[in-house]
């Protein structure tokens, strides 16, 4: 079932769904100038398909080991078959940002923002008529998914919503 929210503004959506406004590191992935050495290896299961595995250092004989006895696969064996000169690489932060969760297994959340209704007045441009929009109050979205105690004083029943699941 949808529950439809209207909140005053985006920020106090932000705060009373905050289960959902999270915050995430943005990184880059730079050039140092320098080079490294990429390690190739071949794995070979029982039925002799192979699969590749990539390192940045060459392994020694007791890590192929252990990569191949791991009991979920059924690899026999393990080699070296070639290495390649890339350019070392170093992951630098560039700052945070804040974004919303819109689904999971329990939710989706369908952000709309600010609705825009018609006027009733028709604007005249060189591409042809449009209709005139002006903003209703609120900034809404639609959930689905455990409502929060904290958002229920927002929970609105539009006649017509704009937007369904």
């Amino acid at each position: 079932m949808t529950t439809y929210l209207k909140f005053p503004d985006e920020q106090t959506a932000q705060q009373v769904l905050a289960q959902w406004y999270v915050d995430r590191d943005i990184t880059e992935i730079r050039e140092t100038g320098g080079t490294t050495i990429d390690y190739t290896y071949e794995m070979v299961d029982a039925d002799g398909d192979v699969e590749r595995y990539y390192s940045l250092h060459e392994l020694t004989e007791e890590e192929m080991v252990d990569l191949i006895s791991d009991p979920d696969d059924e690899f026999v064996s393990m080699k070296l078959v070639g290495t390649r000169e890339l350019p070392a690489v170093e992951t630098v932060f560039v700052r945070t940002e804040q974004y919303w969760i819109t689904s999971s297994h329990a939710h989706a959340l369908d952000i709309i923002g600010t609705i825009y209704k018609p006027t009733g007045t028709m604007l005249q441009t060189e591409e042809g008529d449009f209709p005139e929009t002006a903003p209703i109050p609120g900034w809404h979205c639609n959930l689905i998914g455990e409502l929060p105690v904290e958002a229920e004083p927002y929970v609105v029943t539009p006649a017509n919503p704009v937007r369904t699941y």
